[in-house]
């Protein structure tokens, strides 16, 4: 218990330095944008999400390495126990298979940088509305990370490779055999397409590459997903919950920043609502 005092007392040093290294207005310059720019940097608000998405994160990261895997043996679970639905696509654990979609979801994620760099070195994209959006996908990775390692170790759901015993025993157990639902793959990888897609149509709305773009992150993030499948890795529920979290986090992140003025969220005429490093206030004009 020591030891995880000592994690979580690191992390809250580092969630409270961001805090304070992002209040420092010295900082502003490097996210200058154009009036027209479809996402605001705003200093309260990214501190705010940088900073929750590092404390769930790594919080859930050391509560994953800290606990034990399961009170189950993994080799005792029968295929009997798998809901009819997901019975229909339940195969053993092809490392080929698995390799190919570790490549695709790494591949993904990078389809972001890659396409904003490259737009960006070829328009009049100004630095600061660059430094937005790469500060917008660290928050929207660590954020959909965050979430997702929870929801793994709170449903603690084994892995098809389990119940085939298609893997040698000794691989099991070194495994995360436990932490099947929801794919993290999946959710990886439509986060990725999700937050490119609105993103990058609402910066280039003009570009020749927006439409191929587009539709080569959704196709990789597909093939992602079937690949967790025919591995032996994921269930179809895995792979599907994970593309809906995925899709809704790589939306959700960039339309905050739709909202954002320099200090405040705007509900409605009446309603701002102002994120603070110490919390969160709102205003209702009577």
């Amino acid at each position: 218990m020591k030891n995880i005092s000592k994690k979580i007392l690191c992390g809250l040093i580092i969630l409270f330095s961001l805090q304070s290294i992002f209040s420092n207005e010295k900082l502003t310059p490097f996210f200058n944008q154009n009036e027209s720019s479809p996402f605001k940097f705003n200093i309260a608000l990214d501190s705010s999400l940088l900073g929750v998405g590092i404390a769930g994160f790594s919080s859930a990261y050391i509560i994953e390495k800290t606990l034990s895997k399961s009170v189950c043996n993994p080799l005792e679970f029968s295929l009997d126990e798998v809901n009819e639905f997901d019975k229909l696509a339940v195969n053993v654990y092809n490392p080929l298979l698995d390799t190919f979609g570790d490549v695709a979801v790494i591949a993904d994620v990078l389809m972001p940088v890659a396409a904003f760099t490259i737009e960006a070195l070829t328009s009049n994209m100004c630095f600061g509305d660059y430094s937005t959006v790469a500060l917008m996908f660290a928050e929207t990775v660590l954020l959909t990370e965050g979430i997702k390692r929870w929801i793994k170790i709170s449903v603690n759901r084994p892995r098809p490779y389990v119940y085939t015993n298609s893997v040698p025993e000794e691989d099991v157990y070194s495994s995360d055999w436990h932490l099947s639902f929801p794919s993290g793959h999946s959710t990886a990888a439509f986060m990725s397409a999700s937050f490119l897609t609105y993103t990058f149509a609402s910066y280039f709305p003009q570009s020749k590459w927006k439409i191929p773009v587009i539709a080569l992150s959704y196709s990789i993030a597909v093939t992602t997903a079937a690949l967790r499948v025919c591995s032996g890795n994921h269930f179809i529920t895995d792979v599907a919950t994970g593309a809906v979290l995925g899709t809704i986090m790589g939306f959700t992140v960039p339309f905050v920043h739709t909202l954002t003025n320099k200090n405040s969220l705007t509900v409605n005429d009446k309603t701002e609502v102002s994120i603070l490093p110490c919390g969160v206030f709102v205003n209702v004009k009577i």
